[in-house]
Formats: structure tokens, C-alpha cells, sequence
């Protein structure tokens, strides 16, 4: 008998899962942070079904079936620059980044291939997404495929996520990445963070009004009569993975259900393309690394007066540079102590200096 039930355990333990994996929009270094975890489930034997606006460059790897939306999405750097969060007030920030979802939301939902699965008969075990960044009316996939809610969170720890996974912040102490503070914070600092986690909250709850109209006029697929009120089903979640560490953050108090992942997308160190290391080590006064990030466009004709200050300010340091650039030709005369390349691989050249 005690064979038989150890068997049985055996194979519950052991049993595949169907995954739903929906990511849909273009943010490269938000997948960055998602893919870890993707990989990892598919190695295990589980299958994750990928809707992504940010499909993989060749070889899918094993366990994941990707469905790609980006020939169906226009191109997010049309919509949305980062450049635009430039001394910009909180409330400005809130503003555009809610506003930007309100207009990009609609090409997502519309696409055939979204539609074609909120009307399916597909099966799912879990619904992994990151819908509580700006993207909270995805929680009706929960309700359509009766399945359990994980969230992948790549920005770190923010007040409205702790303020949906029910135990908000506390900002006497703990600080709003917005409020750019530390821990260590005056009286008039802790009023200042006590203000953008009100409004950070308030707009929150105000923006998921709007989230709840994309729900009601999207998600009417069979069974949605159903659907538990849209605040209680955007707070479902059975686990919420957060890209945070008490090494680069502070320690915060956690509800049961959050788990932090912050060093994920560490990978082993690879070589260096030869062009890079190269120019890397006939560096004889140091090299910098220069990027703004996957969501900047440097190159863009819009930022044509802030790159001329940048590679003016590059060519007269006896140091090298490494700058991002995505063109494939450079309009003017390049400085020889800056090396463009569309992409670089950020992780092995931090690790080549450690």
C-alpha cells in the first residue's frame, strides 16, 4: 500500500504543465527578464506557449512554442519614448506612461492572433504575465482559462505592486523608485515619497477604470458573465515573481506570494566578439560602456543635438567608447576612440572588467 501511494506522489510530483505565457509587448529588456524563467520551465519538461511582441532571433528554445505579434503590432518606439521622462513631474510621468497604454492596448487586443486566443477552446494550467505594469486588464485570462495567476515583474519593487499583492508600502520608509530617494530620508524627503505613493496609488486606482472598459469591450468570449469584479480578479495571484534584491535595494516587508529573483538574467560569461575585445584591449586609459537602453533609440533623427553634445564630450576623453547605436551607418565624422555596434552584449563586457 505504502508502494502504491508513493508512486501515486511520484507522479503528481513529476506531471507536466500548459503554460500561457503572454507577453505581447516589444520591451527587449523586459523579455530579457521574462525569458530566464520561460527557459528554465521549458527545460523541466512543462510547455510554454509564448505570445510575444519581441519574438527570439533563430532557435526557439526547448519547451517553448512561440507565437509572435510583432508583424500585427506597430512599432512601439513610434508611440512611446523614454526620452519623453525627462525632468518630467510625477504626475507627468503617470500621465504619459498610463496615457501610452491606453493607446498601445487597443493594437494589441484587436490583433487577430489575440483575439483568435481569448475565443479559443485552448487549455491552460498558468498564466504567466506582467500585467500589473500598465497592462492589468490581461488578468481576464486568468478567468477565461480557469487557471493559476503568476506575475514576472522586470522592474523591481514599486508601490503598485505591493499596493495589488495587499500589503502596500509604507513610505516613511519604504521608498517609490519615482521619488529617486534613499532609505535614508529627512523629514522632508519622507513627505515627498509620502506624496508620490499617493498619487502613484491614486492614479493607479483612478487608470483601472479605463483598464476595466478594455476588459468588458475585449474579453467576451464564452463564460465571461462569469468574470468576479475586475479588482478582485486583478488581484488573483497565486505567485508574483519580482526582478529585486535586498543587494541593490533594501529589505522590504513581502506578502507570502512574492518571491524576489533579482540576478535571473545573470548568465555565465561568453568571449567577447573579436572586434570588441579587440578594441577593448588597446584601451590604455580605461573603456566606457555607453547605453541608454533597449528602449532609447540613439540613433533616431530626433536626437540628433543631444548625440552631437555626447560624441563631443566622448572625443575629447582619453578614454574608449562603447556607444549603442542602431544604424548601420553614422552621419558625420566618427571620433576614433568611439565604437558604434547596433547591439552590445552588456553582461560580457561588464564581466571582461571584473
Amino acid at each position: 500500500m505504502k508502494l502504491w501511494m508513493l508512486l501515486l506522489l511520484l507522479v503528481a510530483y513529476t506531471e507536466a504543465v500548459r503554460i500561457l505565457a503572454f507577453f505581447p509587448m516589444e520591451a527587449k529588456s523586459h523579455h530579457h527578464v521574462f525569458r530566464p524563467v520561460m527557459e528554465a520551465l521549458g527545460r523541466r519538461g512543462h510547455e510554454v506557449v509564448y505570445y510575444t511582441g519581441y519574438p527570439y532571433e533563430g532557435t526557439v528554445p526547448p519547451g517553448i512554442s512561440q507565437v509572435d505579434l510583432s508583424k500585427e503590432l506597430p512599432d512601439l518606439h513610434t508611440i512611446f519614448d523614454v526620452i519623453d521622462f525627462i525632468s518630467t513631474s510625477v504626475i507627468d510621468d503617470l500621465q504619459k506612461i498610463y496615457g501610452f497604454s491606453l493607446l498601445y492596448s487597443p493594437y494589441i487586443l484587436e490583433t487577430p492572433t489575440v483575439q483568435k486566443l481569448i475565443h479559443s477552446d485552448e487549455k491552460f494550467d498558468a498564466v504567466v504575465s506582467e500585467s500589473y505594469v500598465v497592462q492589468e486588464y490581461v488578468s481576464a485570462l486568468i478567468h477565461k482559462f480557469n487557471a493559476v495567476g503568476i506575475e514576472i515583474i522586470s522592474l523591481g519593487d514599486f508601490g503598485w505592486v505591493n499596493e495589488l499583492a495587499g500589503l502596500p508600502d509604507n513610505p516613511s520608509y519604504q521608498v517609490d523608485y519615482k521619488a529617486e530617494l534613499t532609505q535614508n530620508m529627512n523629514f522632508w524627503q519622507r513627505v515627498y515619497n509620502t506624496y508620490v505613493h499617493a498619487v502613484t496609488t491614486i492614479a493607479g486606482y483612478y487608470y483601472m477604470s479605463q483598464m476595466e472598459n478594455f476588459v468588458d469591450k475585449y474579453f467576451n468570449y464564452t463564460g465571461h458573465e462569469s468574470r468576479p469584479p475586475f479588482m478582485q480578479l486583478l488581484s488573483n495571484r497565486s505567485l508574483i515573481l519580482m526582478n529585486y534584491h535586498n543587494v541593490v535595494g533594501y529589505p522590504v516587508p513581502k506578502p507570502p506570494h512574492r518571491k524576489d529573483i533579482g540576478g535571473v538574467t545573470i548568465t555565465p560569461r561568453k568571449p567577447l566578439p573579436k572586434n570588441i575585445q579587440t578594441f577593448i584591449n588597446d584601451a590604455p586609459n580605461g573603456v566606457i560602456y555607453f547605453s541608454l537602453g533597449s528602449h532609447v533609440e540613439v540613433s533616431h533623427p530626433a536626437n540628433k543635438k543631444l548625440v552631437e553634445v555626447f560624441i563631443k564630450v566622448f572625443e575629447e576623453m582619453p578614454h574608449k567608447v562603447l556607444m549603442k547605436w542602431e544604424e548601420a551607418t553614422f552621419d558625420g565624422k566618427l571620433p576614433k576612440n568611439i565604437h558604434l555596434e547596433k547591439w552590445y552584449p552588456q553582461q560580457d563586457i561588464l564581466g571582461n572588467f571584473v
